[in-house]
């Protein structure tokens, strides 16, 4: 399989600085316009099976090809909890034992909820399901930000840094 990853365009919580673990936030204009670049740039290249996290966000994104798109859960982004629909200066504040926590601990639940190895458990598990039923297959996966970094993270051997580490994934790269 050769699997090309793209983190779906800008959310209306993107814009509004709020954390959208596996809410359910639609993309903001921008984000169609990144949608729609993307579907430009990716007019000519070849895919056997377009996959996406079945979250609005993702899967306008992935629809904005203008191909058949596979829905999964199993790709959405990670449970935040009650961390959910928060800025990050909320969060600091109501949780500031739990931001310590998650920093320190890849098991913690994010607020409550998964945790930075939950995530990669599940993550890592959909790519070796999706690696069997696309056996040389090219295969593009439209998903977000955490589960592209936790995917690269797991395939380098190097997940104990949190993900933010390697980097931030922009809107559709």
């Amino acid at each position: 399989m050769i699997l090309t990853l793209v983190r779906h365009g800008e959310s209306v919580s993107n814009v509004a600085g709020r954390w959208q673990g596996q809410g359910d936030a639609a993309l903001s204009e921008r984000g169609r316009e990144q949608a729609g670049a993307l579907a430009r740039r990716m007019a000519e290249a070849s895919f056997d099976r377009i996959v996406s996290s079945d979250l609005r966000r993702a899967a306008e994104t992935a629809d904005a090809l203008g191909r058949p798109v596979v829905r999964d859960r199993a790709w959405r982004e990670i449970d935040l909890g009650r961390w959910e629909g928060l800025t990050r200066e909320e969060v600091g504040e109501r949780f500031p034992e739990e931001v310590a926590a998650t920093r320190n601990d890849r098991e913690h639940p994010v607020g409550g909820a998964e945790s930075w190895a939950d995530l990669e458990r599940r993550v890592v598990a959909a790519l070796h399901r999706l690696a069997h039923d696309a056996a040389g297959e090219r295969v593009l996966l439209v998903a977000h930000g955490g589960v592209v970094i936790t995917l690269l993270s797991a395939l380098m051997g190097t997940p104990e840094l949190q993900p933010r580490r390697l980097g931030k994934i922009g809107n559709t790269s």
